[in-house]
């Protein structure tokens, strides 16, 4: 929008002056906001491509999202509504993501999953306090070659009742709550990041579906700790994720990665592809040079074992 209106001044301000130093001025101030908008170079290292995804595993034949995932070679997914750990297994096997952890819903079934192209430290999951779905987040340290984080996949509750068709009025009432009281998504996402600093994931990548949007007060709060990866690429940043609304001429953007400060990103965007009633996002990232300290030490390390084991 910042180019936008440069361009226009500098037009019109050509025309009306008839004047090459206006000209020149106006270059000078769209090449200074080009190099204040494009994102910060990255770093040498080894990238990491990370996707969230809400798979809707009980709803849609699973080879549509599969194939998806295939063309994006991710080396971490962070899943949501995944069928239970033999579809989460199943999935792990075809993207060649030998290592998995899976968390199950409570009051419902399928659950969130990590996949992992790297070996995971035992499953950590927390389940949501009064949360009238049973949803909840699994995380799990990542050995990568990039030095050892911590990967969580989140899945916040939705603010509209199942199977309900809300109206316009409704809609509109929601989304003032989302964005100016707090909410069971707000006390979601202050319990996810203080669990997660508690846990030492202060230096991880978090992936889901958090059934609010940018800038309304659960992302605000998140925002503190952690970065949005669509955050530098503005033409992405509002570009919606769920597509599935009826007689909506919006898609919200309803999923997020988001990351701690010391990974950068290189590529970020929402995969627009409708093989589930979510799109995914996809981030790549480059770790700095300088790793941080060794965490933890893991203990378990084999391939495809991976229900949660501790309950917080």
């Amino acid at each position: 929008m910042v180019l936008v209106l440069l361009s226009l001044w500098c037009h019109r301000h050509v025309k009306q002056y008839r004047c090459l130093n206006g000209l020149r001025i106006g270059t000078v101030l769209c090449l200074l906001c080009v190099c204040v908008t494009l994102p910060p170079p990255a770093s040498a290292g080894p990238h990491l491509r990370v996707m969230t995804y809400n798979v809707a595993g009980g709803s849609v034949n699973q080879r549509l999202p599969l194939e998806l995932m295939l063309r994006q070679r991710p080396d971490l997914v962070l899943l949501q509504e995944v069928r239970g750990a033999a579809h989460v297994e199943w999935l792990g096997q075809h993207l060649g993501l030998a290592y998995w952890r899976f968390a199950p819903y409570r009051q419902q079934r399928g659950g969130v999953a990590i996949l992992s192209r790297w070996p995971l430290g035992p499953a950590h999951v927390l389940p949501w306090h009064n949360s009238p779905e049973g949803r909840l987040a699994v995380a799990a340290q990542v050995e990568s070659p990039a030095g050892r984080f911590w990967a969580c996949s989140a899945h916040l509750d939705n603010p509209f009742p199942r199977k309900a068709f809300p109206t316009l009025w409704h809609k509109v009432l929601v989304l003032w709550r989302e964005f100016f009281t707090t909410t069971q998504r707000t006390q979601e996402a202050q319990a996810l990041s203080a669990w997660l600093l508690h846990l030492g994931g202060d230096d991880g990548i978090i992936g889901g579906d958090f059934n609010s949007l940018p800038l309304a007060r659960a992302d605000r709060h998140l925002r503190q700790y952690f970065e949005d990866a669509l955050s530098t690429h503005w033409r992405q940043y509002f570009t919606g994720t769920y597509w599935a609304l009826r007689r909506s001429p919006i898609r919200p953007r309803i999923d997020f990665v988001y990351h701690s400060p010391r990974w950068q990103v290189v590529e970020a965007q929402v995969i627009q592809h409708k093989a589930s009633d979510h799109f995914p996002v996809l981030a790549v990232f480059s770790p700095p040079v300088k790793e941080s300290e060794a965490l933890a030490p893991l203990y378990d390390q084999e391939p495809l074992s991976g229900l949660a084991r501790h309950w917080l």
